[in-house]
């Protein structure tokens, strides 16, 4: 079992945990890409912990918020890194990056 996203010149591959392989999509099935700051936390309380959401054109998404993609072990490694991919993401699909406080429960899972 492993769990990981690649980013290639031409698609996001990825592969779930407890999934049975890799997920490709082209970037021209993107249809947007969000940035989400907060979160609310099990308690109710809000929480910042940024993330983003990358919706395709079949349904599915991939978000950044499902802590088995971090970019890198060390978490301010992992942001900087994760604004980076993201960037590039954006630039080959040529769609702009949507900012937004909340999601609302259920639109980044």
């Amino acid at each position: 079992m492993d769990c990981y996203a690649r980013f290639t010149d031409d698609q996001i591959i990825t592969n779930r945990y407890w999934g049975l392989g890799e997920i490709a999509h082209n970037y021209n099935q993107i249809t947007r890409i969000r940035f989400v700051r907060f979160i609310e936390a099990p308690s109710g309380k809000i929480v910042e912990s940024p993330y983003y959401v990358v919706n395709f054109d079949d349904g599915s998404i991939w978000s950044t918020r499902n802590n088995f993609y971090r970019a890198d072990q060390n978490l301010k490694l992992s942001d900087e890194k994760g604004r980076e991919i993201l960037a590039f993401v954006a630039e080959k699909c040529g769609k702009e990056i949507e900012r937004y406080d909340f999601l609302n429960r259920g639109e980044d899972r």
